[in-house]
């Protein structure tokens, strides 16, 4: 008799338990996805402890993941056991049959919908408030060898499948920082101006100068022997001093000149002994490779050629940088 009151009450507690710890594992996954990375930071900053915790385990959110999986499905384990035992120690045959039957719709309820719902409603204070929970188990089951283990499967497996295994994920990815902007946005943090802008920089490394030129058939042009009322027409045309030259045909370019420096030259020189060399640039290169370049030749025009060296079309750095800080009215 005490032996099945023993096994009752371990069972209970097994029970309970592994229900409690389902519960805070569910909830605190979903309150590391919700929480708002802005206020974070900034509450990390400040030197709040409870936010300088939950920051320094989210350096890297592949072992908390790691870590809530893992006990996640532990915390499951033990409550079915413990439910095992509780209905075996009532005498009740096809015990783990019934175990299922009550222990599914519970977990559902009470260890998923509640916990996730609660933590998305109220994420911004007991996710920090749980951080310790967090800590605690990162360092037993990081101690024990489970995420360890766990992580070294993941990686086999994405071998084997032939898929790219890449290095933690830090908090300066790309995904990372779109989520931290859309985030920053809605809550107030930076305007709507800003997250274009700071989105612009991020995406900014996928950009070439073949994707922002101005396409030759349109590029503000004269011909090398134009006269100085031809040049002052593509000025007052175009709007741009800078004029591409070209010799015969627009694909052959010569070079470029200032119709400025034509204007006011006084000399009677004809235009063409304006004309310099033009920069040329890979349509492949990418806008910041592409602005260093012009500002370490101080060129405020280039052209951009195909990889068999044909003419494609126009580049200032006017439309390098509204690349970064949008349409700019004046330059």
């Amino acid at each position: 008799m005490m032996a099945v009151a023993a096994q009752s009450l371990a069972g209970w507690a097994a029970l309970l338990v592994g229900v409690g710890l389902s519960f805070l594992y569910s909830g605190v996954e979903t309150g590391i996805y919700t929480v708002n990375k802005i206020r974070l930071d900034l509450r990390a900053e400040a030197g709040l402890r409870p936010a300088r915790r939950l920051l320094g385990l989210l350096r890297d959110p592949s072992r908390p993941l790691v870590v809530l999986l893992i006990g996640n499905n532990l915390a499951n384990y033990l409550a079915s056991a413990g439910l095992v035992l509780v209905l075996t120690a009532r005498g009740m045959a096809h015990a783990e049959w019934y175990s299922v039957a009550i222990l599914t719709p519970l977990v559902f309820t009470f260890c998923e919908l509640l916990p996730k719902n609660l933590f998305r409603r109220h994420g911004e204070t007991l996710t920090y408030f749980f951080g310790w929970f967090l800590e605690l188990w990162l360092w037993v089951f990081t101690v024990t060898g489970l995420v360890g283990l766990v992580r070294a499967l993941v990686w086999v497996t994405l071998k084997l499948a032939g898929r790219h295994v890449s290095g933690a994920g830090g908090p300066f990815g790309s995904e990372h920082l779109a989520t931290v902007l859309a985030e920053g946005q809605a809550s107030g943090a930076i305007s709507g101006t800003q997250s274009r802008i700071a989105e612009r920089v991020v995406n900014i490394s996928r950009v070439h100068v073949g994707d922002v030129m101005v396409p030759l058939g349109r590029a503000a042009m004269v011909e090398r022997h134009a006269t100085v009322e031809e040049v002052r027409e593509a000025l007052r045309a175009s709007g741009h001093p800078r004029l591409g030259v070209y010799s015969g045909r627009r694909e052959n370019l010569i070079g470029v000149l200032n119709a400025y420096d034509v204007l006011l030259d006084e000399s009677g020189s004809a235009p063409s002994t304006h004309i310099v060399p033009p920069l040329e640039l890979r349509e492949h290169t990418g806008i910041i490779e592409a602005l260093v370049t012009m500002q370490a030749q101080r060129k405020n025009i280039a052209f951009v050629f195909s990889d068999d060296h044909r003419c494609l079309g126009l580049l200032t750095v006017k439309d390098l940088v509204e690349e970064i800080v949008g349409d700019l009215e004046e330059w």
